[in-house]
């Protein structure tokens, strides 16, 4: 077996420890983790046949079902078997039999595993139990259930078969400089996917026929260091998978709700449209750039610094955020985006109101279910805002 390089050892205990205790956990869970979890996973992992035959296009499907199976688990699902793609739904929860009996029809494979590595965790296994598999497929997705999926004129699926790249995202993050709250005026928009820590967002992958039949794409599977640290699985995974594609330099990528042009989009916008998509802004990670935004809303957008204000401050909270967070409004309304976030939900209480009145405004039957588990998955110390 190839030893680990001493230089690797002594990064993740850098990046991992937390104080004296700290750092030799994070080595432990470095070295053995992953071996620890293969060695275990016959009697760890429970997987089911489902009705739906395996197909050229296959989707790997991540639930966490902290609430139960939910009505919009189910829309993803049917959505896929309408799109011909073959589910391999993975749960990081147990589930019941009754709930099996709902999802065999649904699904090629069903696979419940322990809450090892997060999704990343998830999306390894349902890879590896492709290995046979890969070199006959035409596209993998990677999906998990930390979006709601939203009635849309042209699906993210249909989008990835236009794009005909090798790899295609719903969204990117970190391909912009951060601005501070105070600075948001001197946002600097270059995309870049040059940057450090440019990715992909993991919630919404695709691999074309070419990756998936390079030998090293499931090297990288069987080699990636699962965490129990949520920020190390984002690196190693969500980070790790973009920068691997990177690296190849013979595969194209895209995203199929390009940031790059936004910076014109919005400048595009009329007034009125341009106040509402500032009003419905959501920044849960950055509250500071919301109080500015605030500030902002008082100067009145007919006048030159209340439109120039309203298109920075929108800028600056989707280079510190992502689109993915940051644009509820514009993405589902004005970008026909699929897929809508559910942490802003129960980030902030001004956030949630924000997204349940989003998603209130949507049409169809997948957006009005996510406006109904929007309000369950809301604090129950907070008040419900009005249907």
């Amino acid at each position: 077996m190839k030893k680990i390089p001493f230089w690797k050892v002594k990064r993740e205990l850098r990046r991992l420890g937390r104080g004296t205790l700290g750092a030799p956990a994070a080595a432990w869970e470095y070295l053995t983790l992953t071996k620890r979890y293969d060695a275990n996973a016959a009697r760890q992992r429970e997987v089911y046949a489902g009705a739906k035959p395996l197909g050229p296009e296959v989707a790997i499907y991540l639930i966490y079902p902290s609430q139960g199976l939910l009505g919009s688990h189910l829309d993803m699902l049917r959505h896929l078997n309408a799109h011909d793609i073959s589910p391999i739904l993975v749960s990081n929860l147990p589930l019941s039999p009754d709930t099996l009996a709902t999802l065999k029809p649904l699904c090629t494979r069903i696979i419940v595993r322990p809450n090892i590595g997060y999704d990343f965790g998830g999306y390894r296994d349902g890879v590896l139990s492709l290995s046979a598999d890969l070199q006959k497929l035409d596209r993998l997705y990677l999906l998990n259930d930390s979006c709601w999926v939203i009635d849309a004129p042209l699906s993210w699926f249909n989008a990835v078969r236009n794009a005909g790249v090798d790899f295609c995202s719903a969204a990117s993050h970190e391909a912009l400089i951060r601005p501070k709250a105070d600075n948001f005026r001197e946002v600097d928009w270059r995309y870049s996917s040059d940057r450090p820590r440019f990715h992909y967002a993991s919630y919404a992958l695709a691999m074309g026929s070419q990756i998936l039949r390079d030998p090293k794409f499931l090297k990288f599977w069987q080699k990636i260091r699962l965490s129990q640290d949520k920020s190390t699985t984002i690196r190693r995974g969500e980070f790790g998978l973009t920068q691997w594609v990177l690296r190849q330099k013979c595969y194209s990528h895209a995203e199929a709700c390009p940031t790059a042009i936004l910076d014109r989009e919005i400048a595009a916008l009329d007034d009125a449209t341009l106040d509402k998509v500032a009003r419905t802004l959501l920044s849960p990670y950055v509250p500071e750039l919301l109080a500015k935004r605030d500030e902002i809303l008082e100067i009145p957008v007919s006048t030159p610094q209340g439109r120039t204000d309203r298109i920075k401050i929108i800028l600056a909270a989707v280079a510190a955020q992502g689109l993915s967070y940051a644009l509820p409004l514009y993405t589902l309304k004005y970008r026909d985006f699929q897929f809508a976030k559910k942490s802003p939900v129960w980030l902030s209480q001004s956030g949630s109101d924000t997204m349940i009145e989003v998603l209130d405004s949507l049409p169809g039957p997948m957006g009005q279910q996510a406006a109904r588990e929007a309000r369950l998955l809301r604090p129950k110390m907070w008040p419900q805002p009005a249907i």
